[in-house]
């Protein structure tokens, strides 16, 4: 009927309106953006879980992949490297590159915000400063800015003590005059307003406050640190490694990488006996002293002060441990909070002021930069530079990789 043909003839109508809009929104597109940034992430396998069993970290993963698919104009990102293995993190720097709305990051991935960036805002002091550039010009342009700003200040405390001592010569001329000398006066007073309208400038500070941290190596142990022979590990019907083997030897810096949930951190905690080994055998050499770093530290107890936690592991007086912790940024009154208010960064930094005292020459480290600023985690790698002992490490910080290590063990499939 016609009626018919007019109802048929509306629906296709409307259906054109609307797969031309689905079109538009880019619907046929979506499967293969939301397969590309699930790969990218490492959260496929993620996909067909309930989102309230996944952890903290898969779910924050999960997030970041769901703001990517919405391709906002103004991509705001918080530490976005923070829960992501070694291959998502060089897929979201490419990815990032390329993005065509603006991103607003905060990072400490000093790799990642040269591939991504083009401004770099510092906000120190309660003031911010616009660099154009990447995070390694930044480095370079900021020393430069200060050094300028020194020398200005430099040559603006000159001019004011000049012109201080013109001042109080003109005064004494004036008052030396018999009668005193009143046009003297006037050019006294005519110089101190100019003084007081000079708008004085902040002395740039050149060394700021960083955390003083130097580990010193305990007698050496034996050549063979580390031996592994034919070790597995499983947790229920998830096989995390088979049959591995490695050696590590006095004085490697060795990092294990690879993708999450491949057992890294279990590695580590199988060396030091906390995981139990399924198979095979795995020994520490003779001399060997263990000091770790875990990614979590958990304080001993968490109602316990600063002051306190560190003298648990560290048998010093007061006043010395006060001494130690002012190196790692524990001031005055700061030595008297409790531990359980300490963020993730500070916990880090007490946990590395105990180690600094305690009698090791391998040091295994799961992670270390995690929750460290720049400048901190700069003061660790020199200190780790300068560690004569053995070094193991866990991590995905590309920068801490390349500076401090020559062997890499890559725990794959």
């Amino acid at each position: 009927s016609t009626t018919d043909e007019r109802t048929l003839n509306l629906l296709l109508s409307n259906y054109g309106v609307l797969q031309e809009k689905f079109s538009v929104n880019g619907g046929y597109e979506m499967e293969a953006a939301l397969s590309k940034i699930a790969n990218g992430l490492g959260i496929v396998g993620l996909l067909s879980k309930n989102f309230s069993s996944l952890s903290g970290g898969e779910k924050t993963k999960v997030g970041l992949g769901i703001v990517l698919l919405q391709q906002p104009d103004l991509l705001l990102l918080d530490e976005p490297t923070n829960h992501l293995d070694l291959s998502a993190i060089e897929w979201l720097g490419s990815y990032l590159k390329d993005y065509e709305g603006t991103i607003i990051v905060i990072s400490h991935d000093r790799y990642f915000l040269d591939e991504v960036v083009n401004h770099i805002l510092e906000l120190e002091d309660g003031e911010i400063t616009v660099y154009h550039s990447n995070y390694s010009q930044f480095v370079i342009q900021k020393e430069e800015r200060l050094l300028r700003e020194f020398q200005a200040y430099e040559e603006q405390q000159k001019k004011i003590q000049k012109m201080k001592e013109t001042i109080k010569r003109l005064r004494e001329w004036a008052n030396q005059a018999n009668p005193p000398n009143a046009g003297l006066h006037r050019r006294a007073r005519s110089m101190e307003k100019a003084l007081e309208r000079i708008e004085r400038l902040k002395r740039p500070i050149l060394q700021k406050k960083k955390m003083s941290f130097q580990l010193e190596e305990s007698g050496r142990s034996g050549k063979d640190v580390i031996v592994a022979e034919n070790i597995s590990k499983a947790f229920d019907d998830k096989v995390l490694f088979q049959q591995i083997n490695f050696s590590l030897y006095y004085g490697d810096r060795a990092v294990i990488v690879g993708d999450n949930g491949t057992g890294k951190s279990t590695l580590l905690k199988m060396i030091l006996g906390q995981s139990a080994i399924d198979e095979g055998k795995l020994k520490l050499g003779s001399n060997v002293k263990v000091g770790y770093l875990s990614q979590h530290y958990e304080p001993t107890h968490s109602e316990n002060t600063v002051l306190q936690e560190f003298r648990e592991e560290v048998h010093v007086t007061e006043g010395d441990a006060r001494n130690i912790l002012a190196g790692f940024l524990f001031y005055g009154y700061m030595v008297y909070r409790k531990v359980s208010q300490l963020s993730g960064g500070e916990r880090m930094r007490l946990r590395l002021a105990q180690l600094m005292y305690q009698d090791i020459n391998l040091l295994i480290v799961d992670e270390p930069t995690n929750h460290l600023d720049i400048e901190s985690r700069e003061v660790l790698e020199d200190a780790l530079e300068k560690f004569k002992g053995t070094i193991l490490s866990v991590s995905h910080d590309r920068y801490f990789i390349n500076k401090l290590f020559s062997k890499i063990y890559w725990l794959e499939d």
